[in-house]
This record gives structure tokens, sequence and C-alpha cells, in this order.
């Protein structure tokens, strides 16, 4: 190696003086747009996991009211009343928010009927 770089000229040691400096710096450079690249990955899936969680809590909270609304009229001996005519909404979580999840946890719960 010594021999080496006695036997090449001044402008070529020149150039490769600032080769190994400028090899680290891209090698950082990658490394940190990788990291960046699987930060925003995982952001996607976070956000596709929080919409899940809220139509979770959408139909729970459904859930209730519908369950209220039972203990009502079985209280009042199975007399209608104006509460019991109420709009319901749709009680299931869309397939397309369940199949954008791509872990194996939730292919059970992917799986239910809708």
């Amino acid at each position: 190696m010594k021999n080496f770089l006695h036997r090449i000229g001044i402008s070529r040691k020149f150039l490769l003086a600032p080769t190994l400096p400028t090899l680290a710096m891209l090698y950082f450079a990658v490394s940190g747009i990788v990291q960046r690249q699987q930060v925003v990955s995982e952001m996607d899936r976070l956000h596709s996991l929080t919409a899940v969680a809220e139509q979770a809590g959408n139909l729970v909270h459904q859930l209730q009211r519908e369950r209220g609304m039972t203990a009502g009229f079985l209280g009042s001996q199975a007399r209608p009343s104006a509460t019991n005519c109420e709009h319901n909404a749709p009680l299931r979580i869309p397939r397309r928010m369940l199949s954008s999840i791509s872990s194996p946890r939730w292919t059970k719960v992917s799986s239910v009927p809708t």
C-alpha cells in the first residue's frame, strides 16, 4: 500500500484524500433515508390501526345503546316506546378496514361475516 501511494501522482492523491469522508457521509445519508422510510411505513400502519380502533369503538357504543334500549323495552313489559324506533347505525366494521391490516393476529377478526 505504501508503495502504491508513492507511485501515484499528486493530483490523484488530492482526489483520493476526500473519498473516505465522502463514502462515510454517503453511508450515513442512505441509512438515515432508510430509517425514515421505515418510520413512514410504521406511521401508515398505525393510521390504519387507528381507523379500525375508531370503528370498533363506534361498534361498541352502538351495542351499548342497543343493550340499554333492550333493557328499557324489557323493563316496560315489552311495550314499545318512541326510543325503540331510533335509527340504528350499521353495527359492523367494514371489510376494507380489516383487509388493510396485514397482521396475522387480525385474521380471525377479518373472517367474521358482515
